[in-house]
């Protein structure tokens, strides 16, 4: 999910917008949805959960608002399964991801746990990790080379198919 994608879904969760557009697709296509509740604003946080859902605290005017959690159009489909990963990867070593959907695979993505502060996560970051194989029920990738791309850490690893709906993920620890 690009940078973009990411604002676009919390500009919607704030409420700034009724739709979503899809860029994935030609012609674009919006899917309706209805806003959250309650307003978010700078002093506001949203988090990626491992199931793929967004949680989302904060209160502009300083009182007790509650929590949300915002489940994406993706969550209502059928999605990638992951049966097995290991909880720990190196730098640069090749890695097996066990799926009953090997096929159906199109990404192996690490997503970096999210630091929020005043409606900005400093911390939570995409790494591609590149394919390298598939067999009967795994897909093979490469972690990614240093921790320049990829800096030492907890992730949440997910595998997306072809129409980029994403796995519930599984923490994985990425070491020098």
């Amino acid at each position: 999910m690009s940078y973009r994608d990411i604002y676009l879904k919390i500009e919607r969760i704030m409420g700034y917008s009724p739709v979503e557009p899809d860029d994935h697709v030609s012609p674009p296509i919006q899917y309706r949805s209805t806003n959250m509740k309650y307003s978010r604003g700078y002093h506001s946080s949203a988090i990626l959960l491992p199931d793929g859902s967004v949680i989302m605290g904060g209160d502009p005017n300083g009182g007790s608002t509650p929590n949300e959690r915002y489940l994406p159009s993706y969550f209502f489909k059928s999605r990638p399964t992951i049966t097995a990963a290991p909880p720990t990867i190196a730098f640069g070593a090749a890695f097996s991801i066990d799926t009953p959907t090997p096929g159906a695979i199109s990404e192996v993505v690490l997503m970096r746990a999210g630091a929020v502060t005043h409606g900005f996560n400093q911390n939570q970051r995409y790494v591609g990790c590149a394919i390298t194989g598939i067999g009967a029920t795994n897909v093979n990738a490469t972690a990614p080379p240093d921790g320049n791309i990829g800096p030492p850490g907890h992730y949440l690893l997910f595998l997306l198919d072809r129409d980029r709906v994403p796995s519930v993920a599984k923490w994985v620890r990425l070491t020098s």
